[in-house]
């Protein structure tokens, strides 16, 4: 029908929302007593446009639906439908039931001479079992691409590069995988459907990789499409993600261009949880903890009308939440580190229940899901010592940001690895373990400005692990060290407890405190306070 065809090439030029309005709109004017066939073919085509695309409608029982038309149709019809109906189970993790429609729709490619169908049913197979170790997986999907350029099968090497790409994604090998999106992505150009489902992936998957393999200018550049014809939702995606690169470099447009792809989230889910990403690294940079809370809000909002409740992703959301609160807790007054601690509680316990929703689903989370688990409950630890709300032993947090450190050394996210390198390091100097600690910061701080990574150098400056980037300014000019102990003084701290929550020592807390003094001119630390309050230095 001239409708599907229509569809499909819509697909190809990644008009994917396009290509739904204008399958469904035709499906809901087929007379009743349209043929099945025909009804099956527009199913199938509406289910395809659904796999790439987050909606409410449900392409696996569009699918179902399209084959128990075509269960009399035309023979190649069918073949097609059932391709389809296994591609999509396996992409919403029914593989036995994917194998099942596999064999079928194998059977008959293999008897109507449909060499390309054979091509993309064997691709899906490749993406099944990847439970099997590593090197097994990606040999099966390395043969999956070369079966698929020997038969011209197009759309099944894009996404059998796609899947290798994201293989090797999972398992840490970023710079493989970087190499592998990007000869999907070109592949793509070269068959001139740039922006077409898995050529576009391969492109913004590189941007993804290049990212947490802290190769942050290339990313920028592959996640730049000024100057090219991107469709809308195409043109979000990138965007979204290019604000979380912006973000860590402390740029100030990051918010503005995360909000702009906010057009596009009630049908990209993706776009949502890239864009509150970056909005989140931007507050925790203005240590917000308020604004951090009211982002994760509205992007569980925004995101479970197209996702389940309990996203994956919804662990990293929380735990990033925590870690706001955590750097904000130290300048905060006693009566909000309470309010607030209500709220790392229910942070806490969300990540705690994606973790168990997962588990009973049989969902068996990677390396960046475990890493994110372990992280959660470091960081809800490093909340509770930093607010002084029934905080735990240093040698609980030590032990909780070194298996935090280990599982993204192990996963090979350099950029949350630093940041994890960085936090650990202070706990470190809080055990007396300068040595450890210095070997850490030495490391983060090269990373940090090999990256031009103004939010993490800023926090460095913040934990007094770095010297500021620039001069401290007037001689009455507090600098952020300074002004975070002041504000510790005019809660009526010791410089006992401040050098605990700070791991300084007394001895330094004692000399940020003269100097305080001399630069406002007080005389003690009650006239300090009051100072600080009247200038508005505290809150």
């Amino acid at each position: 029908m001239l409708v599907a065809r229509a569809g499909e090439a819509l697909l190809a030029a990644g008009h994917t929302v396009k290509a739904v309005r204008v399958v469904r709109d035709q499906l809901d004017r087929l007379p009743a007593d349209a043929s099945p066939a025909d009804r099956g073919l527009l199913l199938a085509t509406l289910a395809q446009a659904l796999l790439v695309v987050d909606s409410d409608d449900d392409e696996v029982a569009r699918a179902a639906e399209a084959v128990a038309l075509l269960a009399d149709g035309p023979p190649r019809r069918r073949a097609r439908a059932l391709a389809l109906q296994a591609r999509i189970l396996a992409a919403h993790g029914h593989p036995e039931a994917a194998r099942e429609a596999g064999l079928e729709a194998l059977g008959l490619a293999e008897k109507l001479d449909m060499p390309r169908l054979v091509t993309d049913v064997r691709t899906t197979f490749a993406g099944l079992d990847r439970d099997r170790p590593p090197a097994e997986v990606t040999a099966t999907l390395t043969a999956a691409i070369e079966q698929a350029q020997s038969a011209g099968a197009d759309g099944a090497e894009l996404r059998a590069r796609y899947a290798l790409g994201r293989h090797l994604q999972d398992v840490g090998e970023f710079a493989a995988s970087a190499e592998v999106y990007a000869a999907g992505a070109a592949r793509g150009v070269e068959l001139g459907t740039p922006w077409a489902p898995y050529a576009f992936e391969n492109r913004l998957m590189r941007g993804v990789v290049l990212f947490a393999a802290g190769e942050w200018d290339q990313a920028l550049d592959e996640l730049d499409a000024t100057g090219e014809q991107a469709p809308p939702v195409s043109a979000a995606l990138l965007d979204a993600q290019r604000a979380v690169v912006l973000a860590a470099r402390g740029e100030p447009e990051a918010l503005d261009v995360a909000r702009r792809t906010g057009a596009h989230w009630d049908v990209e889910g993706l776009a949502a949880l890239f864009a509150f990403g970056a909005e989140l690294a931007v507050h925790e940079h203005r240590l917000d903890p308020d604004a951090a809370i009211a982002a994760y809000d509205e992007a569980v909002s925004v995101i479970t009308r197209l996702w389940r409740p309990w996203f994956a992703a919804r662990l990293r959301l929380a735990t990033t939440t925590v870690g706001v609160l955590a750097s904000a807790a130290g300048r905060l007054p006693a009566e909000e580190r309470h309010r607030l601690d209500a709220e790392a509680t229910r942070l806490h316990a969300d990540g705690r229940r994606v973790l168990d929703e997962s588990r009973e689903a049989g969902v068996v989370f990677g390396l960046e899901g475990q890493a994110w688990a372990v992280r959660l409950e470091a960081e809800h630890l490093r909340w509770r010592w930093a607010a002084q709300l029934d905080p735990p032993t240093l040698e609980e947090l030590t032990d909780a940001w070194r298996r935090a450190e280990e599982a993204f050394a192990t996963l090979g996210h350099l950029p949350e690895l630093a940041r994890t390198r960085l936090r650990l390091a202070t706990v470190l100097r809080g055990v007396g373990d300068a040595a450890g600690a210095r070997t850490l910061l030495d490391g983060v701080r090269r990373d940090a400005h090999a990256w031009r990574a103004v939010a993490l150098l800023d926090e460095m400056v913040a934990l007094g692990s770095e010297a500021a980037p620039r001069a401290e300014g007037p001689a009455g000019e507090l600098t952020p060290r300074e002004a975070e102990i002041l504000a510790l003084v005019a809660e009526g701290r010791t410089n006992g407890e401040i050098g605990k929550q700070l791991f300084i020592s007394t001895k330094t807390v004692s000399v940020h405190v003269s100097r305080i003094l001399a630069k406002l001119g007080a005389s003690g630390r009650t006239e300090a306070a009051a100072i600080a309050r009247r200038r508005g230095l505290v809150g």
